[in-house]
């Protein structure tokens, strides 16, 4: 899966230098090692597990996923909210673990 990734970066780096600095330079900083981008893709999964737990534990106090989409409980604004903070922060620790190498 890795080399998969490096592969297809690598055929976009060829058609734009400023493309490949700018991500030369994230993944450098982000992932130092591959044991670094194996632990990232690990939380970023976690984060996804930890969205949809909480539509379901929405949805199941408000009777289901319909209602609570009707009663305005689960929408598109209190969830970013949430969930850009999260992200955000799991950038930060991506980028303080990757400077730590």
């Amino acid at each position: 899966m890795y080399t998969d990734i490096v592969n297809y970066i690598k055929s976009i780096q060829e058609t734009n230098p400023v493309l490949s600095i700018v991500l030369g330079a994230i993944f450098y900083l982000l992932f130092p090692e591959q044991s670094f981008f194996t632990a990232a893709c690990a939380v970023m999964i976690l984060a996804v597990v930890d969205v949809v737990t909480k539509y379901y534990a929405i949805a199941t106090n408000d009777g289901g996923f319909v209602n609570a989409l009707k009663d305005k409980q689960i929408n598109s604004e209190s969830m970013w909210k949430g969930t850009s903070r999260k992200l955000i922060t799991y950038l930060v620790l991506f980028l303080m673990a990757g400077l730590s190498y």
